[in-house]
């Protein structure tokens, strides 16, 4: 991968959040959903066609991307992917990226995958600067929580089907509660 990257697909919303916290939306040349895209920014962009809907629901539109000629297509990491679907863009010189930030455990976990995209757009300095912020605040105010005495009781999750379904206790959601002061329902799942 060259770096600078100038030119990226994500195909996750999430992946946006990496662009926007280090000032480089511009570099999103498609994205594979729009549907839960809520950065104003981007959506002023997909607006104005600077980026592009490629696919929706797991289905890309290969003709789209390769129209786009990006120089990285980061994909939601999983681990057993369907190598078939991108070989298109392997034939097509296109980097396939895998981010596998949804399978962090912990908030900032999931955070730190913004340093990959600084290494991408030659913004590490910034990236790490930013990552340190967020993890001195997180932390400062996770050891407030710790040291109150009140510890709301809470449940969380959400219907699927006719099922309740909640974050296991060693999930993001649940380091999330805990680091929050809480006593999370679900903690010793």
């Amino acid at each position: 991968i060259q770096i600078p990257v100038k030119n990226i697909v994500c195909l996750s919303s999430t992946h946006v959040a990496l662009t926007d916290f280090l000032n480089a939306n511009e570099i999103i040349s498609g994205l594979g959903d729009t549907t839960y895209l809520f950065n104003p920014e981007v959506q002023k962009l997909a607006k104005a066609g600077k980026i592009i809907q490629v696919g929706k629901s797991q289905v890309l539109n290969n003709e789209q991307i390769l129209a786009l000629a990006p120089e990285v297509i980061m994909t939601s990491g999983s681990p057993n992917p369907n190598t078939n679907t991108y070989q298109p863009f392997i034939n097509a010189g296109i980097n396939i990226l895998p981010n596998s930030e949804w399978m962090e455990n912990s908030l900032l976990g999931r955070a730190e995958w913004v340093k990959l995209m600084g290494a991408l757009i030659n913004k590490d300095s910034l990236s790490e600067k930013k990552f340190e912020e967020i993890a001195y605040k997180y932390e400062s105010v996770s050891t407030l929580a710790q040291n109150t005495k009140v510890k709301p009781k809470v449940i969380s999750g959400k219907t699927f089907k006719g099922e309740w379904a909640i974050p296991g206790g060693n999930s993001y959601a649940a380091n999330l509660l805990k680091d929050a002061g809480a006593n999370y329902h679900g903690a010793k799942d």
